[in-house]
């Protein structure tokens, strides 16, 4: 069985990681062991073969920088993941650059998928690298049997560092919004924290915590958004056969998420529906959304508040190489994005 170590010094996000591991751990997906000292967790992975090692940036004693080097040079082979406060995020792109790390995760783990989707995308990574390990152990000449081969694994690695790159660029959009909160009054400050962190969060689960195929995301964010008891209801589809790229299935997925947690904040019970149609060049995703309740007034009222939720959306869709027109009619959304093949 898979084997992960999380090192975290902080009691309250230590309970609350524990309070999720022990939540699933009948499932017995992984065994885990939860430290609260980066001296216990060398010791640790000296003795036992480690799967994931998880960890704050910030340790006491030592830093996190010289935890994860020591890490990397005692098990290379463990995937390294790094948490971090999302008050301390500047300092995060520093940190990532130094220490060769996989995933990230943003404390506080508010619900589950905040730290089980980062866990469950490391140990199918760490599961794909002995696959490839014994691929080329295997293989009758050199590290790749056929030309074919060697083509196909630099596609893949040139899209994952694609992907990775793209991530970092919207990550820094949300940072730059982040750093204008100064301007702002306390009220719409704390408002527009939230929706950063949250920004930032689930980028980083959609693009990289996950691995879906369309129908996969339209049944996760299905469940996510399709809420009758609160008057919500949500459909997602696409008008074509063909399968859709995995990269691009989460870039919709993104998309889809970013204007209906936009719908869920600022209009609250909505009706929202995102179809995906296919056009020579690209996916052209249209999405609507319209309020459910009789009282068509905003939620969201202030105009500062309103202006930067909007903005923030329109920045992450402009960092992805994608440009959205939206329509706002009396309560109702439309927004259509042209996703590029």
């Amino acid at each position: 069985m898979s084997f992960v170590v999380i090192v975290e010094p902080d009691r309250a996000n230590a309970e609350r990681i524990r309070a999720i591991l022990e939540a699933v751990e009948e499932k017995k997906e992984f065994e885990y062991e939860l430290l609260d000292s980066p001296e216990k967790a060398i010791e640790l992975v000296e003795n036992r073969n480690v799967d994931v090692f998880i960890s704050d940036m910030h340790m006491p004693v030592m830093t996190g920088a010289e935890l994860f080097s020591m890490i990397e040079m005692l098990s290379p082979e463990t995937v390294r993941v790094a948490m971090t406060d999302a008050s301390k995020i500047s300092e995060t792109v520093a940190f990532m650059n130094q220490c060769r790390t996989f995933k990230l995760i943003l404390k506080p783990c508010r619900v589950a998928d905040d730290l089980l989707s980062p866990i469950r995308a490391s140990l199918d990574y760490k599961k794909m690298c002995e696959r490839i390990r014994r691929e080329e152990e295997e293989a009758d000449i050199g590290v790749f049997s056929t030309e074919q081969d060697f083509l196909r694994m630099e596609h893949a690695w040139e899209e994952n560092a694609k992907n990775f790159r793209r991530s970092w660029q919207v990550f820094l959009k949300v940072l730059s919004n982040n750093l204008r909160l100064a301007e702002l009054d306390g009220t719409v400050a704390e408002k527009l924290t939230a929706w950063y962190e949250w920004m930032a969060q689930i980028y980083l689960d959609t693009m990289v915590g996950q691995v879906l195929d369309f129908d996969g995301w339209a049944d996760k964010l299905t469940k996510e958004y399709n809420r009758p008891q609160d008057g919500c209801s949500f459909s997602m589809k696409k008008q074509f056969d063909a399968s859709v790229d995995f990269i691009k299935a989460q870039e919709i997925a993104y998309l889809v998420r970013l204007t209906a947690q936009s719908c869920k904040i600022i209009i609250g019970k909505y009706k929202l529906s995102a179809v995906v149609q296919n056009v020579p060049k690209a996916y052209v995703l249209r999405i609507n959304c319209a309020a459910e309740r009789e009282d068509k007034s905003l939620l969201v009222q202030e105009d500062k508040v309103l202006n930067a939720l909007m903005k923030a959306c329109e920045e992450c869709i402009s960092a992805l190489g994608n440009r959205a027109v939206a329509l706002t009619k009396d309560s109702e959304l439309i927004v259509n994005i042209a996703v590029h093949k």
